[in-house]
């Protein structure tokens, strides 16, 4: 029996954390049940070497529900054990210890965990957390893989440090991305591999309650409308709440010149921010779920597919689209998502300065409508599956 823990920003709130957690979990999935038969006691099933995988989060029976097509029957001899724990942080709770001392190894990531915003919140600060448990893992001597994550904002000198000493207690460290390998270069001399992000792994799920959704939308042309209220307030956005009603009318006004219906969604489970981006799209706009959002990132690609144009904001969405096979207009709001736009080759996007640009808005939108869908790069799927394989081999050696 193998044990692992797998630590990261894993609330089920925000469905691009979920994106990499399933994608992790049907990787370590689909090899366990390739595992070679160890052996068959007498009048038994055969045995293969199982592997039990800890999670922590806030909100457990969410989380249950999320992972419950992964996680099988204590009586099955395939697939994985998933055991999921309450933690007063997505990383800290009464059972951390315990269950990091019985662990094998322990996997961080992946996800934009390492930034210096309000670093002395415990409640909100990723590296705060994962400082504190790299201190209890050097005490056990377990080995360590971070996986896949993003770094930014890292400009105080305390928070380099405690990256520093993250990073020099893992026995191999993955970015996601090469602003996050520049940061953590600058922070430690260990080799920082880099490889596409597990979302990119996942695939279109057509499920009864996806496709009850698709069937409730107004017939016709459709665009997609995602954007995040956090990308106003923390972008130091000049006049935000005018320059999203300015960006709110010039798209409502290319969609009504053009017969496009208006869908709004945000990547969370809370879809308020949608609401309030539909009412200022007036009346040829609504949300895209009614209620929470609580489907699988999977069942989610599955929706953005039936949509002809998606402009998006965040960077799941964006990568959501882009696996949909969907037309892609992107804001750009961080060097990590102009990085993605490059490596996907999708040159229709708009930096956040340009967003009241009436014109500069009118003809990217128009270029986006009447081109293609962004053609799948073999070079991202290669970049993903080694980095699942490298994830593979950690835990499995």
């Amino acid at each position: 029996m193998r044990r692992i823990t797998i630590l990261g920003s894993f609330s089920g709130r925000n469905k691009g954390d979920l994106a990499i957690l399933r994608s992790e979990l049907i990787q370590l999935k689909t090899r366990a049940e390739e595992e070679p038969i160890r052996g068959k006691p007498p009048g038994g099933k055969p045995l293969r070497d199982k592997l039990t995988v800890y999670i922590f989060t806030k909100d457990v029976p969410q989380m249950r529900e999320y992972l419950s097509d992964l996680i099988t029957d204590a009586k099955d001899n395939k697939g994985i054990s998933i055991r999921i724990l309450r933690g007063f942080t997505s990383y800290i709770g009464p059972k951390t210890l315990p269950v990091l001392a019985k662990s094998d190894k322990v996997v961080i990531g992946g996800g934009g965990i390492f930034f210096d915003t309000r670093l002395f919140d415990i409640s909100f600060n990723h590296l705060l957390n994962l400082f504190i448990i790299t201190l209890w893992l050097k005490l056990l001597g377990k080995q360590v893989l971070i996986f896949a994550v993003g770094c930014s904002h890292l400009n105080s000198r305390l928070a380099r440090w405690m990256t520093k000493v993250v990073l020099n207690n893992a026995k191999i460290v993955t970015a996601r991305d090469e602003m996050s390998k520049r940061i953590f270069s600058e922070c430690t001399d260990k080799k920082i591999v880099i490889g596409g992000g597990p979302a990119f792994l996942l695939e279109p799920k057509k499920t009864v309650r996806a496709e009850k959704i698709v069937q409730s939308w107004q017939a016709g042309r459709k665009i997609l409308l995602s954007l995040s209220e956090l990308m106003f307030i923390k972008k130091n956005v000049a006049d935000p709440q005018n320059t999203l009603k300015q960006f709110l009318n010039h798209v409502s006004e290319f969609a009504k010149q053009n017969g496009y219906t208006i869908l709004t969604y945000t990547n969370y489970t809370n879809q308020s921010f949608a609401s309030k981006t539909a009412r200022l799209c007036g009346e040829s706009a609504r949300t895209m779920l009614k209620g929470d959002n609580h489907l699988l990132p999977e069942e989610l690609i599955y929706l953005f597919s039936k949509f002809d144009l998606v402009i998006a904001a965040q960077m799941h969405v964006a990568i959501f689209t882009y696996i949909a096979g969907v037309a892609l207009m992107n804001l750009i709001y961080d060097d990590k998502v102009e990085e993605f736009n490059k490596l996907i080759d999708n040159r229709n996007y708009l930096y956040l300065a340009e967003m009241d640009d009436g014109p500069k808005v009118a003809k990217t939108l128009s270029i986006t409508a009447a081109g293609k869908a962004i053609s799948w790069k073999a070079s991202v799927q290669t970049s993903s599956e080694r980095l699942a394989e490298l994830l593979n081999e950690f835990v499995w050696s």
